[in-house]
């Protein structure tokens, strides 16, 4: 049975969350002669060596094949990102949870928020590509709604994985032979054509229908039709409420079990 928290615990669960995201920027950054541009090398590292070998095989294909590509892998690398943290959110905070009696779920939502601002620098990086491509910039002013519901299934994943680590210490491993699977099976640099084995994995992929989505409304500018929007508000509401009731259930035991 989950108990019902009160508006000042919801308040202090965010504030705790931002200020433990802002310690974990401050510490990633430390030192560092670029600062926040290392949020960016990774992508923009990974997207001209796909585009190199990719540009020419879909530049007929797929209209605006660049902003095509980077879309898939801010979008996926968000989700990669914040799930691979949460996994080691309860356990590698072992002394404060052992030692002192403070809620669970800002170590998990601290990530969140850490990758919802390496996304937004991301974001500006697709800003300045549309504009060499000369798309549209109004699907810029949907995305921000899109991505709230995104960041409610990833949160949910993160929950999740969360409370799996405490008891499956290889997750991590598992999940980064899985992660990287579930990269090369989601459409991110390629086309999966309809009649293919490939497009009918996919159907199952709920990351597949977040980056279709987040490319239709860069790219094109298409508002959600009336079946995504449903598959996208579900979806994120279903995986959240799984997460967070997981996690409720058995974060009384965290202490005892890292």
């Amino acid at each position: 049975m989950i108990r019902k928290i009160s508006p000042d615990e919801i308040k202090h669960i965010l504030y705790l969350s931002l200020s433990l995201a802002k310690v974990r920027f401050k510490l990633r950054n430390e030192g560092s002669f670029i600062g926040i541009f290392w949020y960016l090398l990774e992508p923009l590292l990974t997207f001209a060596i796909l585009l190199l070998f990719g540009h020419a095989l879909y530049q007929n294909i797929i209209p605006h094949y660049p902003l095509y590509l980077l879309v898939g892998l801010v979008v996926f690398n968000f989700f990669l990102a914040a799930t691979n943290f949460s996994i080691k959110a309860i356990t590698s905070n072992e002394s404060f949870i052992k030692s002192m009696d403070i809620a669970k779920e800002p170590f998990v939502i601290a990530g969140l928020i850490q990758y919802s601002f390496s996304h937004a620098c991301e974001i500006v990086l697709l800003l300045f590509l549309a504009l060499c491509l000369k798309v549209p910039l109004t699907g810029f002013l949907v995305y921000p709604l899109f991505f709230l519901f995104f960041s409610l299934f990833v949160l949910g994943c993160s929950f999740l994985f969360a409370t799996i680590g405490v008891y499956i210490k290889d997750l991590s491993n598992v999940w980064a032979v899985l992660g990287r699977l579930l990269w090369f099976a989601t459409p991110i640099f390629y086309v999966a054509p309809k009649e293919g084995a490939l497009y009918l994995i996919n159907l199952f992929n709920p990351i597949f229908y977040f980056v279709s989505t987040a490319r239709a409304i860069i790219i094109n500018g298409q508002t959600l039709d009336l079946g995504t929007t449903v598959f996208v508000v579900l979806s994120s509401v279903l995986m959240f409420f799984l997460g967070l009731f997981s996690f409720s259930i058995r974060k009384k035991d965290f202490a005892s079990r890292i």
